[in-house]
């Protein structure tokens, strides 16, 4: 995985090397690797650009990093072995595709409550993504190649415990 941030340098995942090595937009590093955690697959910038987030496949957590400092800032645990991670355009909820468990992860950024949802159907999810406008996710089964579609019930308010 790999992002821009607003300061213009392009972060990618050494999964490997649980690093995140740091480019310029001329491809020249910049800096030491940051030492992320164990097998970061996933980064994504937050819309207010203040963040990146990060996906760490062997220790079942996000982890949110300064893009300027690249400072350790938060660490919010998700299912087994998230992959794929999406940002909601408003930034207040992540997701990951949680690939061993086949559940989607959802983090509030605003109260810290998350919630690990199974997935009727699925086996072994390895994509995710968010509706634009409402609290909908989009996921994909890698195994039976299903697209899985999640939001709140009707009758009761999104609900993130």
């Amino acid at each position: 995985g790999m992002t821009l941030t607003g300061q213009g340098e392009l972060w990618v995942a050494a999964m490997y090397d649980h690093q995140i090595h740091r480019y310029n937009l001329e491809g020249l590093p910049i800096g030491p690797p940051i030492n992320a955690c164990r097998f970061p697959r996933h980064l994504a910038l937050s819309p207010s650009s203040n963040q990146v987030v990060i996906s760490c496949s062997s220790n079942r957590s996000l982890r949110w990093r300064s893009p300027v400092t690249g400072e350790l800032l938060q660490i919010a645990g998700v299912g087994e072995n998230p992959r794929t991670l999406a940002i909601s355009h408003d930034g207040r909820y992540v997701a990951t595709a949680d690939f061993d468990s086949s559940t989607v992860s959802v983090i509030d950024t605003v109260n810290g409550r998350r919630r690990i949802n199974e997935v009727p159907g699925a086996d072994r999810i390895v994509g995710v993504a968010f509706h634009p406008h409402r609290l909908r996710i989009y996921a994909t089964s890698w195994n039976n190649q299903r697209l899985l579609v999640l939001e709140p019930r009707a009758t009761e308010p999104p609900r993130l415990d």
